[in-house]
């Protein structure tokens, strides 16, 4: 029980340190002697002691300055005090000051008194030891169903998220539809159509959840989106746009195809190229430019202008709020000609 464990004895008198070296040598424990207190802090120094038993009354240094130093230095050693009945005021003194497991006088039965109070201090060692490890587990414990919380936590928040993001895709959907419907038909028809597959888009992209990534392999993962169905004239990085950005990356990347989805015969016509860039406010941009857009008739200019005002509410009216659920910024906007399409994303 006690093989791992070891005693340091200490006393100026050698007899008794002999004395104890033949009584304790059948002991499981491992017994080491010193003949001072700089002998012992050195053995300290050099073994792990579980007990320390002390002779007070030494020369140089006596056993309250020993003890001392070993509770500053080994607050968890137990200490164990030899003692004649003559040093009394001085052990009084010491429990004062040193936490004392126990003391033995002089002269002291070994079977009886000596190795029982060793075992018994061996045995509170023991127990500190067992309740450190008891004390870790439980720690380790709570840590761990501290990190379940909060993984629970976590997926409770993503799916309610989630939910919200596709109940609020919906409700502009609808919303949208009922604006509409008194237009003439042809104005709306394609834009049900693809309504559905704007749908989708957006509830593959709520599996995914909130990560650190670069802007620039956000702004590589919707390139290559889009030209698997257009063709990108042009990509233009602007300085400072090279940061990291904790976002939504799935539902950035579904906002902007959702805008070439609905725009898509227009940017095969025109063309279409990327601008990133950082904002007044240092937040990251990544802008679609469409230069320029022409008609297919210009006998019919005026219902493809407003065929393409109503896309452009359309997308304003999901994208903006689903993108502010994500703590981004989205628009669409003709301007001068040129249809742009903005998304914002919220530096760290």
């Amino acid at each position: 029980m006690y093989e791992n464990y070891s005693v340091l004895f200490v006393d100026d008198e050698i007899n008794i340190l002999n004395s104890l070296k033949r009584g304790l040598m059948d002991e499981a424990y491992t017994c080491f002697f010193a003949s001072s207190g700089k002998e012992a802090l050195a053995v300290l120094e050099e073994k792990k002691i579980s007990v320390i038993v002390s002779d007070m009354r030494m020369p140089e240094m006596n056993g309250l300055k020993l003890l001392k130093e070993v509770e500053d230095k080994y607050p968890r050693m137990i200490k164990i005090i030899l003692s004649g009945y003559t040093q009394l005021p001085q052990i009084l003194v010491t429990i004062n000051q040193v936490d004392i497991f126990k003391f033995i006088t002089k002269p002291w039965k070994l079977e009886e008194e000596f190795k029982v109070a060793i075992h018994k201090a061996l045995d509170y060692y023991i127990i500190q030891e067992e309740n450190d490890e008891i004390k870790k587990a439980l720690q380790n414990k709570n840590q761990a169903y501290t990190n379940i919380l909060k993984n629970i936590d976590e997926t409770v928040t993503v799916a309610r998220r989630s939910c919200d993001i596709m109940v609020e895709c919906g409700k502009q959907m609808i919303g949208f539809n009922r604006q509409v419907c008194n237009q003439p038909k042809e104005v709306y028809t394609h834009l049900l159509d693809l309504q559905g597959k704007i749908f989708e888009l957006f509830a593959q992209a709520v599996k995914g959840d909130e990560k650190d990534t670069s802007c620039e392999a956000l702004l590589n993962e919707i390139t290559q989106c889009i030209e698997t169905s257009i063709p990108v004239s042009k990509t233009d990085i602007k300085p400072g746009f090279q940061q990291k950005v904790k976002m939504h990356y799935k539902i950035a990347v579904a906002l902007m195809l959702s805008c070439t989805t609905i725009l898509e015969d227009i940017y095969k016509q025109n063309g279409i190229y990327i601008v990133a860039a950082v904002n007044n406010k240092k937040c990251p941009t990544i802008s679609l430019v469409c230069p320029k857009v022409q008609t297919k008739d210009a006998n019919d200019y005026e219902n493809e202008m407003a065929l393409l005002s109503t896309r452009l509410d359309f997308i304003n009216s999901v994208n903006t709020n689903v993108a502010k659920l994500c703590k981004m910024d989205f628009y669409v906007t003709k301007l001068d000609g040129n249809i742009i399409a903005v998304l914002t994303l919220n530096a760290i």
